[in-house]
């Protein structure tokens, strides 16, 4: 690291240069970073799930849409309306951006007791009638189109395979198209994955935006004041802005899309860059502050925080490549960039700090000012290890309430147009979430079709279900919706099906009756409930006949399952980071009980957040996991740099009591650790007011991360290192400190 120091003095001006021409080709290729915030990759795991799903959509087509619109009449709708509402709906398909609509008006009603089965709309079987009561006699249609209180129809809209040429933005060439079909009192609402997901991004952007952008300006506020110059300012910035425009450049010229979880790498850059630029500076200044020239400085600062940001680079970076154990590609990929992120930082510091110190006029030192700092230390071992272990029981008690959950509406405000306009569709409406059924069997024997409907009769028992569909219901229809429904009716009824290809329910049952699928409505109410669905719903499958089987299936399992993997997988991965990072630190310090010590100051802070989460009663969830992962590298970090001092501290006069090289470490180090615990706490303030809720619970957990590993590694890490050493003898460190060590500490 010394020698790295030399070269980059001696060719300064070559190198800033070199950087500045590549930083500023790196800002023009802002413009052309690919960005992909769709939700599908985090709930598609990986590609043998989604083949099985894919598998299951061609055995069983699945009816898709891209966006449902409701709309509202004042009144309830009157026969002599649906005429004039149908025309409309036809204009709309012909819009360019539109493959189809599916509303009443596509669905067909089967005339009763008529053999071939005869098809009717529902526009001729209501003429002059109630629309209400014609609706209420056909399921398919009350549950799934018409609204319950006659006023508003629900349209499933597809989009066509050219809309993202002619309609970036399909939703809004919607909106304008329905807005010139239909006058002003007729309430539009736009509901389904798509309008969630926008709404989400949306507020994910702009939280993400906002909170990097008071990050910056507390930095710029608050680097002045602690380290009171200018440079203490103006280089860690620019070495933060400095990497995250390398990495914009490199995600360009490798092609890689920026998705939904990616959104998390500049925060990481910026918290790393900063820790790193905060801790090389410290040690500039206090050589400075020692009578050293500014290129002696150059080379003690590296000498003696350089390897420890190198390692507490690499200890992070191995926190993020533990994610590879993960079953879920999308969160193996976010490792790989987010180690690579952690590194080409660490490099970029490396490199841009110290040739801008090189060339920065230095007249003084510029410590920072923190109170009371001569006289930290450490002691009260009965008290410490008490409030520790008080704090891990009550912890683990917290603990014990987490639950693994994800509800996406959650993390938006519930006074959202989207999270509104669901819960109105739910309450008015079947349900927008649906949990499917894959039916496998002779299913056109009479006597399976009856036990496939007491089923699907016991499942939509089950709280929590709003509706069904099977093509039990569509022979219930072709049959006149017989009470009770009997043996006769559902041969008979098979039959129809067979005959009638031109209204055959592909998306229910393939045609030799070999493969159905049931369809079963659901709220957006998390994945908890959606588990316990689905056990009952296959507990319920066990009483059906031999040569029936009935499993849920479909890709909302594979989304909850996605969704639950991403959690569990990475606190796994959590436990994998903690191990290698502990078998480095071996490596490194030479010592098994450095690296067994290391470990309690480096969990507690997790447990500690965890406890928290559980609380608090936030479940774990995709948007709030990962922090752990970031959490332990950056709790790592502190008990690297003070080790690290140690040591140095250590070999200057090995004559001395470990609690002199220990009480010297947290003198010197400690500066640079309460520097950058509190600038990571106040950034990790800057997320509170998201309204994204995972944003703003990040900050919560962070913070006391950030707090809790301080505080650790400052009380707790001393005592420990001091207590092994004293009851191994510690032969190498002497009996006493000298008395010039004593005054020192005084």
């Amino acid at each position: 690291m010394e020698a790295w120091a030399g070269f980059i003095e001696q060719r300064r001006f070559v190198i800033l240069g070199l950087l500045a021409v590549i930083l500023i080709y790196a800002a023009t290729t802002v413009s052309r970073l690919q960005f992909d915030f769709s939700i599908l990759p985090l709930i598609e795991a990986n590609d043998e799930v989604r083949r099985a799903v894919d598998q299951f959509d061609a055995d069983v087509p699945f009816q898709s849409f891209d966006q449902i619109v409701t709309l509202t009449w004042p009144a309830p709708i009157k026969g002599d309306q649906l005429a004039g509402i149908e025309q409309k709906l036809r204009a709309l398909e012909t819009d360019p951006a539109v493959a189809s609509v599916f509303s009443i008006f596509r669905c067909p009603l089967v005339e009763p007791a008529t053999f071939p089965p005869r098809l009717r709309s529902f526009r001729d079987e209501v003429g002059s009638g109630d629309p209400l009561a014609v609706a209420r006699r056909h399921p398919l249609v009350m549950q799934k189109l018409f609204a319950a209180d006659g006023h508003s129809l629900a349209l499933f809209v597809t989009a066509a395979e050219r809309a993202n040429e002619k309609a970036p933005n399909f939703q809004a060439q919607l909106e304008s198209k329905i807005d010139r079909l239909f006058p002003s009192d007729v309430t539009r609402r736009f509901v389904g994955g798509a309008a969630a997901n926008d709404a989400m991004v949306g507020y994910m952007k702009r939280d993400l935006g906002r909170g990097l952008l008071i990050q910056f300006v507390l930095f710029s506020i608050l680097l002045p004041f602690v380290f009171r110059s200018l440079r203490g300012a103006f280089i860690p910035l620019f070495c933060v802005l400095s990497a995250d425009l390398m990495a914009v450049m490199i995600a360009v010229h490798t092609k890689t899309v920026v998705g939904l979880i990616d959104l998390a790498v500049p925060g990481i850059i910026a918290m790393i860059g900063i820790c790193d630029a905060i801790h090389m500076l410290h040690h500039f200044e206090e050589a400075i502050r020692q009578g050293q020239s500014k290129s002696q400085a150059l080379r003690a600062m590296m000498r003696r925080v350089g390897p420890a940001c190198f390692f507490t680079s690499l200890t992070t970076a191995i926190g993020f490549l533990s994610l590879l154990v993960a079953e879920h590609h999308a969160v193996r990929t976010f490792g790989v960039k987010a180690s690579c992120a952690v590194l080409m930082t660490f490099v970029m510091v490396m490199t841009l700090l110290p040739a801008l110190l090189s060339v920065w006029p230095v007249k003084s030192a510029a410590l920072p000012r923190i109170p009371g700092l001569r006289k930290l230390g450490y002691g009260r071992p009965r008290l410490t290890y008490g409030l520790f272990a008080l704090l891990v029981l009550v912890s683990v008690v917290g603990i014990q309430r987490l639950v693994i959950d994800s509800r996406w509406l959650e993390e938006m405000p519930q006074d959202d147009p989207a999270v509104q306009n669901l819960s109105w569709f739910e309450q008015n409406f079947a349900g927008l979430l649906s949990l499917d059924v894959r039916l496998t069997g002779n299913l056109d024997d009479g006597a399976a079709i009856l036990a496939v409907d007491r089923f699907q009769q016991s499942v939509l028992a089950l709280p929590g279900i709003r509706g069904g569909e099977s093509y039990v219901d569509w022979i219930k229809e072709a049959t006149g919706q017989p009470q009770p429904f009997r043996a006769q009716e559902a041969q008979l009824g098979a039959s129809y099906l067979k005959l009638a290809k031109n209204w055959f329910p592909a998306h229910t049952v393939n045609p030799d009756f070999r493969t159905g699928r049931m369809t079963f409505y659901t709220a957006d109410d998390g994945t908890l409930k959606f588990f316990a669905r689905r056990d009952a719903i296959n507990r319920l499958a066990v009483e059906l006949p031999p040569g029936v089987k009935a499993e849920v299936a479909g890709y909302m399992v594979m989304a909850h399952e996605s969704s639950r993997l991403v959690v569990t997988t990475m606190l796994q991965s959590f436990l994998v980071s903690l191990l290698a990072i502990t078998l480095l630190i071996v490596v490194i310090y030479r010592s098994w009980r450095i690296g067994l010590i290391s470990i309690v100051p480096n969990t507690i802070p997790i447990l500690v957040a965890l406890g928290l989460n559980g609380w608090l009663g936030l479940p774990l969830r995709i948007g709030i996991v990962m922090i752990y992962s970031l959490g332990l590298g950056l709790a790592v970090d502190d008990t690297i740099h003070i080790l690290t001092r140690f040591r140095q501290e250590q070999a200057r006069n090995p004559k001395e009591r470990p609690r002199v090289f220990l009480t010297r470490a947290l003198r010197s180090s400690g500066a640079a650790l309460i520097t950058t615990s509190m600038i990571l706490f106040l950034a990790s303030a800057t997320w509170l007011p998201s309204e994204f809720s995972s944003l703003r619970d990040t900050g919560i957990l962070l913070g006391t991360i950030v707090v809790v590993a301080l505080v650790a590694d400052l009380f707790l890490l001393p005592l420990l290192w001091e207590a092994a050493l004293r009851k191994d003898g510690d032969r190498k460190s002497g009996a006493s400190a000298t008395p010039e060590a004593e005054a020192d500490l005084d």
